[in-house]
């Protein structure tokens, strides 16, 4: 029999143990009522860590029947659905839709169409999370290629294209300095050795005669963390 997805990357995330990341306190409903979907919920991680915060409508898709066996014995909302064909699918709306790390594993061709699809299944004001790999990081290459299905990275600017290119108006990136959650110093001192991250790149991109591209915001943490609306 072949491994699934889970398996083959090793990854063992047991019920209970993921915590919410402290930049979702910028944009969770106030309405514990609110409704919420996991799109690529995988092994029910951040499902099971919004029914701990109190929400009470809180659902997830995913396509790894492994993964759906596992959050169903955990008695978690969890169907079956290919994200690449959702308009083949009736859906209830959602007030918040996250989708974590998993629109690189589609192709390229594909990524706007299904954050079009994923719109359309919001409510009046609703929001949408994505996060995903980012290339500008320091590890970025590393990520491409560390997972086998990536069939791309992004940086903020191919995000800010695909978000806009499939009918959402405002795009705002989440935790760009990689703080949220840290205390005064901790603060303090990453944002000043980011600082001289970021010069360091400014210097060798002159000395290179490289560029970055002027509109894009410049993010070096390894994922690219963002909020979308209409």
């Amino acid at each position: 029999m072949n491994a699934t997805y889970f398996e083959a990357r090793q990854v063992h995330e047991p019920i209970g143990t993921t915590t919410l990341p402290p930049w979702f306190d910028q944009f969770l409903p106030l309405d514990f009522n609110s409704s919420i979907l996991d799109v690529g919920c995988g092994l029910g991680g951040m499902l099971r860590a919004l029914k701990d915060r109190g929400y009470m409508d809180v659902r997830g898709i995913e396509n790894d029947e492994g993964a759906i066996r596992y959050c169903i014995d955990n008695n978690l909302m969890v169907h079956r659905y290919d994200i690449r064909k959702l308009s083949h699918h009736d859906f209830d709306k959602f007030d918040l839709i996250i989708i974590n790390h998993v629109i690189e594993h589609m192709p390229k061709n594909l990524i706007i169409n299904i954050l079009s699809e994923l719109r359309l299944m919001l409510r009046g004001g609703g929001l949408m999370y994505i996060g995903v790999p980012n290339a500008q990081s320091n590890v970025g290459s590393y990520w491409m290629y560390e997972d086998f299905t990536h069939e791309t990275l992004f940086t903020s600017g191919s995000l800010y294209y695909v978000a806009h290119m499939a009918g959402f108006n405002a795009i705002e990136f989440l935790d760009i300095d990689c703080t949220a959650g840290t205390g005064y110093f901790k603060r303090f001192i990453r944002k000043l050795l980011l600082r001289l991250y970021g010069l360091n790149k400014q210097f060798w991109n002159k000395v290179t005669r490289s560029i970055y591209h002027g509109p894009s915001p410049i993010i070096f943490s390894w994922e690219i963390k963002a909020l979308i609306r209409e």
